[in-house]
């Protein structure tokens, strides 16, 4: 596919110099318009196809959490990548078009807090990771729930020491960041709540 573009360019790029000397400008301009259209297509095309990125197969994950010994916290699937959370940061894993496996981490530092957040936004699916140090919260966490400017709400079940929430949540095409995280307890106590009101005055 990709030669028989690249041959129809050569071409079309070949009639525009044998005829750039003839008098007929608007073949010029129609062939000219008519080329840049094409290359755009053709960048546009191949662009599309490079990010055309799929979730790793359960045996791809379950090799590369082996291969580089991680103790995982949680593990996350969506169509596009499969998230690892793990105690000093998470992969992100996903297959490209020639079904190679892509890996993506990130490491961070500084784990002190009751309860840890990270993630990222994207076009598509965004994802907010979260590990919960403090033992009180732990033992009584059932649920967290992310609140968007919009009202809508997300809401996952936590089971064990490290969570993965994604949301799909797009506004002007781009993605759109929630305002405020909540853990609650089994009666629906507040626990925990990010960010902080208190710290905010």
């Amino acid at each position: 596919m990709k030669t028989t573009l690249v041959l129809l360019i050569a071409l079309l790029g070949i009639s525009l110099i044998v005829s750039w000397n003839k008098k007929n400008n608007l073949i010029k301009i129609i062939g000219v318009v008519f080329l840049v259209l094409l290359i755009f297509k053709i960048n546009v095309s191949f662009y599309n196809t490079k990010l055309a990125l799929t979730a790793p197969a359960l045996t791809q994950v379950n090799e590369f959490i082996s291969e580089k010994s991680i103790d995982v916290l949680s593990l996350k699937d969506t169509e596009e990548f499969t998230v690892i959370l793990f105690e000093y940061g998470y992969y992100i894993l996903s297959n490209n078009q020639n079904n190679t496996l892509m890996s993506d981490g990130v490491k961070t530092s500084g784990r002190d807090k009751q309860v840890y957040i990270d993630g990222t936004d994207t076009q598509k699916t965004s994802f907010v990771t979260l590990i919960i140090n403090d033992a009180d919260i732990l033992k009584k966490a059932d649920q967290v729930e992310l609140t968007f400017k919009d009202g809508t709400k997300v809401a996952e079940k936590i089971s064990g020491k490290g969570t993965i929430v994604t949301y799909h949540k797009i506004s002007n095409n781009e993605a759109m960041p929630y305002e405020k995280l909540t853990i609650y307890g089994n009666d629906m106590a507040e626990l925990y709540e990010y960010p902080n009101p208190a710290s905010q005055n």
